[in-house]
C-alpha cells in the first residue's frame, strides 16, 4: 500500500526512470513529430509504451498530492 508519505519518493523514482528511458529512446523537442513516422518494427516502440505508462503513473501521483 502506498501512503502519502511515500508519494514524493515514488514521484522521484518515476521521474528518474522516465528521464533514463527518454535518453535511451531519444526524446527531444522534435520527438513527437518523429513518432508519427516510426515503423511498426522500431525497437523504441515498446520503450515508448513503458515511458507513457510511467508518465501516467507520475501524473496520477501528482493529482493525489494536489489539494
Amino acid at each position: 500500500m502506498l501512503t502519502y508519505a511515500m508519494v514524493p519518493s515514488w514521484m522521484g523514482f518515476l521521474n528518474d526512470v522516465r528521464l533514463a528511458l527518454g535518453v535511451r529512446i531519444g526524446i527531444d523537442d522534435d520527438f513527437h513529430d518523429e513518432v508519427e513516422n516510426f515503423d511498426r518494427d522500431d525497437p523504441r516502440l515498446p520503450l515508448l509504451g513503458v515511458y507513457d505508462w510511467l508518465t501516467y503513473l507520475q501524473e496520477s501521483l501528482v493529482q493525489i498530492m494536489l489539494p
